[in-house]
């Protein structure tokens, strides 16, 4: 009896190191084939979620993968971080099979563009403006020069691919973000402890080669 536990034990094991090392390599192919699509000058993480991962293999289509890319610069702003957490991915079993993945189909997306203060605050230096947390997910906005005094608590709005803060006597900060990946769309913005937080989403995209 005690050889037979064993051995189901170690089969278990097994099956979940095949699983682990499955995911592992098919993580690995969808993250460089995202980066030669998107022209990422660092290779983005993706974790493919669910267990067990190789009936996902199998099938070629994942429920929920998330992406993170980090050090984003198209421009003058430095973006920090922007995770994707993408739903109903498809890439067919062979392509990971032979890590040559032609094109990955994906049903939608939701996601966050992470700004720190710092990198903000850079790109706005010129106009003497200083962004940090406010209250209820505003941004405190203090102005160093000027003939308009600024200090208090706006709201953030998104326009298009910009970042809006409206300030008083009807003037607006606008600050461009970078092209995103996967032709994300912005739907609002939050200013938090640590910098804002921009949500975008979109849905029915192709990574291509």
């Amino acid at each position: 009896m005690r050889r037979v536990v064993l051995l189901v034990v170690l089969l278990v094991g097994l099956v979940a190191l095949a699983d682990r090392l499955g995911a592992f390599t098919a993580e690995r192919v969808v993250a460089q084939r995202i980066q030669v699509d998107q022209l990422l000058a660092v290779r983005p993480d993706v974790s493919i979620e669910g267990f067990p991962f190789l009936t996902q293999l199998v099938q070629g289509h994942y429920e929920h993968v998330d992406v993170t890319v980090r050090d984003l610069r198209r421009g003058s702003l430095h973006v920090s971080r922007v995770i994707a957490h993408l739903s109903g991915v498809d890439v067919p079993f062979t392509d990971v099979l032979h890590r040559n993945v032609d094109r990955i189909v994906v049903d939608r997306a939701t996601g966050e563009v992470d700004l720190d203060y710092a990198d903000v605050n850079e790109l706005l230096a010129g106009k003497h403006l200083h962004l940090s947390e406010g209250a209820g997910g505003r941004a405190h906005v203090t102005a160093s020069a000027g003939a308009v005094a600024v200090d208090g608590d706006f709201p953030l709005t998104v326009r298009g691919s910009s970042l809006v803060i409206a300030l008083p006597t009807d003037i607006s900060v606008q600050i461009p973000l970078p092209r995103l990946p996967f032709g994300i769309t912005l739907t609002s913005a939050r200013a938090g402890s640590d910098g804002i937080v921009v949500r975008c989403a979109t849905s029915g995209f192709v990574v291509r080669p």
